[in-house]
């Protein structure tokens, strides 16, 4: 009997992660390389909403409904741009994905239209299509700050080619992640939040759609 297991080791329990929740680029000429892994027929890996964020207050989530959006305006306080306009909330996609170039699970946040009319793209794209099969490069264009910084998009034409569908590794790393992104709308980070009995659920949903992917 002991308190811990064999292979127990203190140095890889003992470090620190590196790894941040939310996906992000700090300055120009950063980039990533990421696997886009949410499912709109699984929300807990991909939302949409609102987002509003005034001075003074903390960054609120809302879901993409009429209701909400009326929320979010409201929490943004009758707020003015430096042009003396109102300020409106921001449209986001909320989305699991998995760092390739950090080899982690993490969330992103797509706030720029351009952005999601690339990926809007990339699905459309027949070359292309589901974003599950291959890796997207992210590089950020603009300084810390900048707000008017953009973002490329570089699929991998190889991987979209063959299709591929995840690694194991990639696979396994989500799963332990627990995403769920639904969670962000009640102030909590997603990281985590999923529960153990949908855990399962969602590893069924994912043994059919792989097999409709494979059939297809």
């Amino acid at each position: 009997m002991s308190l811990l297991p064999e292979n127990y080791d203190s140095s890889d329990f003992e470090k620190t992660s590196s790894s941040p929740q939310f996906f992000g680029l700090e300055d120009d000429g950063d980039s990533n390389t990421i696997r886009i892994l949410g499912d709109a027929e699984q929300p807990a890996t991909f939302v949409m909403g609102y987002q509003s964020w005034p001075k003074g207050k903390e960054k609120k989530s809302f879901r993409y409904s009429d209701k909400d959006y009326k929320e979010a305006i409201a929490y943004l306080d009758g707020e003015l741009n430096d042009k003396g306009n109102p300020v409106m909330p921001a449209k986001i996609w909320v989305t699991q994905i998995y760092n390739v170039t950090l080899g982690c699970a993490q969330v992103w946040e797509i706030k720029q239209k351009k952005v999601r009319e690339e990926l809007e793209n990339f699905l459309a794209n027949p070359k292309w299509g589901d974003l599950s099969y291959y890796d997207i490069t992210v590089t950020r264009n603009g300084v810390k700050g900048d707000n008017k910084t953009s973002y490329s998009l570089i699929g991998d034409p190889e991987q979209a080619y063959k299709k591929e569908l995840p690694s194991e590794q990639i696979i396994k790393a989500m799963k332990e992640a627990r995403i769920d992104c639904r969670v962000i709308f009640d102030g909590y980070y997603p990281l985590g939040a999923l529960e153990i009995e949908e855990i399962a659920t969602n590893d069924q949903s994912n043994i059919e759609r792989i097999k409709s992917k494979l059939n297809g």
